[in-house]
């Protein structure tokens, strides 16, 4: 006989979250909504952490601490703590007290496997549901009552008499609800229970009348019972972002403030559209006075995990100090933590990672952050270790820094195939702020001299964000945004761009700086750039009134800095959308037309208390409106012209393809028009366009493929060509003027935007 008894610990807040303005339902928005609302049951340093939109908890062989998420606003959150106390019917009870058993865990259901009773636990968006599975009937008769031995620093009263909901209360309001107590048999049949505070005992009971004649075996649904009040409450801040390229996901992190000080560190794997993929991972929780903040986020290629860096701090006002985990996305474990700074060296809120790309060569990250209270900038090489706990290899201070102090930095996502990294960061001044740039192998030397962005009337560069993807060690390119006044002495700001090339020696600014954004008498912030080949997106906040921001984001040519898009609103939601976080899929051929990218932000809504969330939208990297339409004129054994995707401006990995030529022929020649230039001339069975621009290829089994990659550049929209392959030494002579050529049809190739 299985007898089932299952109750929810709902949480309670002042309020729930206000809807989001504007919002709709497409897929972006959907997963914004998912990352507020997501939940789950992780392991971490040694025990199991759980966490929800409002509330976390712990679960180990001592017990299940659980607290609510009051937000900075409250001076503390204390925890509920409670254990399996004993399980009684009429004279007849087994003890459960002291008893140390380790929980396992089973995607979101942690579980205790004791003599007589399974104890189990599932995360829910509205708190811990709590389970109890009897495989016999318990010994006794009458009312079956499970006893929990209550701990902790929340105050609770005893009710009057059993009732179906019991709450415990921090400094006079509730926080925390324990209802929903239910029982269920294999035919479906229900009954609830109740429960009643005794003391440090909470019990619950089921009617002696259900456990006799309940039908056996007993199943316990774990939907039924999911009871209870629960807000998204909680300031959730510094989103961060990381794609994998060997696992294809996003990963995204950022903090909770459980209380003023208390600050949990939560993660939430992503697939390409922005949908949550599992639980909610936990990276580090903040029970005791601790406060994990300001997250960034990178990836071990080879290892098939992400590195996520942490300040970490024991009090409200510092000093913080850096630690770094390794996140394992198939089990949803955080490994145990390595320091990276001390907190002794005081470190600023700005971290940022760039990771290692090309396989096999070390899995080794780079974080750059400022240290010694923004004197200085600083540069760690990390690598993961056993247990993929991350390994400090070296730290060093990049060269040229000012002695006026020396902040806000930031770094390539990745080293690209040459293994190149580009650090940017903010060089004081005495009368005013630049932007030094500096490039870094993947084995943290310096090559080349730094290169000092400027802009001398205004005195004021600040808040870099850079990408880039460089091809080889001496072929790097970047793009570079930053906040710039809007004009001299200007309070309000615009973002501006410049393009970076390193050549092996030298790192030259070929371009900028170029106004991406700069709306007169409007504020544009806080700018995130990443780069997919031929066009970089950059993403900034920008005012539509008075505490009233929005994210954009905008396609650019990253060798120009020019717009080649029309920027486009990621989030016009009601209140301040600020902390752009970026991230895409690299662009290894070059960038393809349905390659993805990610953004993530914070957003605080205008309402009381002002408890933030994250919201995030998706974004592709073309709209796949070109085209490619074949004109016939083929002959012989010339096959057929296609294409291997959308053509569309930006598109870096377009290439145009032959297949089905003559299995034999050795060598075919690209042939490239512009449509309508010329009259396309006849022979035979054959229509051959006159042609620009020719390229030789090898042919293998009738196919071939030349890589045309498109610039971003909107003078392109629109653009039409003509190409048509000339393949040579083919055992047909289909036209007159050339023996043994054959010709593929023509395609009328039309760019799109």
């Amino acid at each position: 006989m299985k007898s089932p008894l299952c109750t929810l610990f709902g949480l309670l807040a002042a309020a729930p979250l206000p809807a989001a303005a504007g919002q709709s339902p497409s897929a972006p928005e959907g997963a914004a909504l998912a990352l507020s609302r997501a939940h789950g049951i992780s392991e971490l340093d040694g025990r199991l952490a759980a966490g929800g939109p409002g509330w976390t908890a712990q679960l180990d062989q001592d017990g299940v601490r659980i607290a609510a998420i009051l937000g900075r606003d409250a001076a503390r959150s204390p925890a509920l703590e409670f254990e399996l106390a004993s399980v009684q019917r009429g004279g007849a009870a087994r003890s459960y007290r002291g008893q140390r058993v380790a929980p396992t865990r089973d995607g979101a259901r942690a579980t205790y496997a004791r003599a007589g009773v399974l104890e189990w636990y599932e995360s829910r968006e509205a708190g811990l549901e709590q389970g109890f599975t009897f495989e016999t009937e318990p010994a006794g008769t009458g009312d079956l009552l499970v006893e929990l031995a209550l701990e902790g620093q929340l105050d609770w009263h005893g009710a009057q008499g059993w009732s179906p909901a019991v709450q415990f209360f921090s400094e006079g309001a509730a926080v925390l609800e324990v209802s929903g107590v239910l029982g269920i048999d294999a035919a479906g049949q229900t009954r609830p229970g109740d429960l009643l505070l005794d003391g440090d005992s909470l019990w619950l009971r089921l009617p002696a009348d259900f456990v006799e004649n309940a039908s056996y075996p007993l199943v316990l649904d774990p939907l039924i019972g999911s009871v209870g009040t629960v807000a998204t409450s909680g300031d959730a801040a510094s989103p961060a972002l990381a794609f994998h390229p060997g696992l294809n996901q996003f990963l995204a992190a950022w903090s909770v403030d459980v209380s003023s000080t208390q600050a949990e560190l939560r993660a939430q794997r992503l697939d390409l559209s922005g949908n949550p993929l599992g639980g909610v991972i936990i990276v580090q929780q903040a029970f005791s006075d601790t406060l994990a903040r300001d997250p960034a986020v990178g990836f071990n290629r080879d290892a098939g995990t992400f590195l996520v860096a942490y300040r970490l701090a024991n009090f409200l006002f510092g000093p913080y100090g850096i630690s770094a985990r390794s996140v394992d996305p198939a089990s949803g474990t955080a490994s145990n933590a390595t320091t990276i700074a001390n907190s002794s060296a005081v470190t600023g809120t700005e971290l940022a990672i760039g990771s290692e790309h090309v396989p096999g060569t070390g899995d080794v990250s780079l974080i750059v952050y400022s240290s010694d209270d923004g004197a200085n900038v600083k540069l760690a090489r990390v690598q993961p270790g056993a247990f993929g706990v991350p390994t400090l290899l070296s730290t060093s201070n990049p060269p040229n820094q000012s002695t006026f102090g020396n902040d806000q930095p930031t770094i390539s996502h990745t080293g690209g195939n040459g293994g190149l990294y580009l650090l940017a960061w903010r060089n004081r001044g005495l009368i005013g702020d630049t932007v030094l740039c500096q490039v870094v192998r993947r084995d943290g030397t310096y090559p080349g001299a730094s290169q000092l962005l400027t802009l001398p009337s205004f005195n004021s560069v600040l808040r870099p964000s850079v990408d880039g993807f460089p091809a080889s060690s001496t072929n790097g390119r970047w793009l570079l945004a930053a906040q710039t006044p809007e004009t001299a002495g200007a309070t309000l700001h615009d973002v501006r761009a410049w393009s970076l090339a390193f050549d092996g020696t030298t790192l030259s600014v070929p371009a900028g700086p170029v106004v991406v954004e700069g709306g007169a008498g409007d504020d544009e912030i806080e700018p995130a750039v990443v780069w997919m080949g031929s066009k970089a997106f950059v993403a900034w906040a920008d005012a539509g009134g008075t505490f009233d921001y929005d994210i954009f984001v905008k396609g650019v040519d990253p060798t120009t800095c020019v717009e080649c898009e029309s920027v486009v609103a990621a989030g016009i939601l009601t209140g301040f959308n600020r902390a752009p976080a970026i991230a895409g899929e690299l662009p290894t051929g070059g960038g393809n037309g349905d390659d993805r990218a990610l953004i993530l932000w914070e957003r605080i809504p205008l309402t009381l208390p002002l408890n933030a969330d994250i919201q995030s939208r998706g974004v592709v990297l073309a709209s796949q409106n070109g085209s490619a339409v074949s004109q016939g004129g083929g002959c012989g054994g010339g096959g057929s012209s296609g294409v291997n995707q959308s053509p569309s401006i930006g598109v870096g990995g377009f290439a145009c393809t032959l297949s089905g030529a003559d299995p034999l022929a050795p060598v075919a020649i690209l042939n490239i028009a512009i449509n309508g230039a010329a009259l396309p001339i006849p022979c035979g069975a054959c229509l051959i366009e006159p042609f620009f621009i020719t390229t030789t290829v090898p042919v293998a089994a009738g196919s071939a493929s030349v890589q045309l990659p498109i610039p971003c550049r909107t003078t392109a929209i629109g653009a039409q060509l003509i190409a048509q392959w000339t393949v040579l030494l083919t055992a047909g002579s289909p036209c007159f003027l050339a023996a043994n050529v054959s010709f593929s049809d023509r395609l009328l190739v039309t760019i799109g935007s």
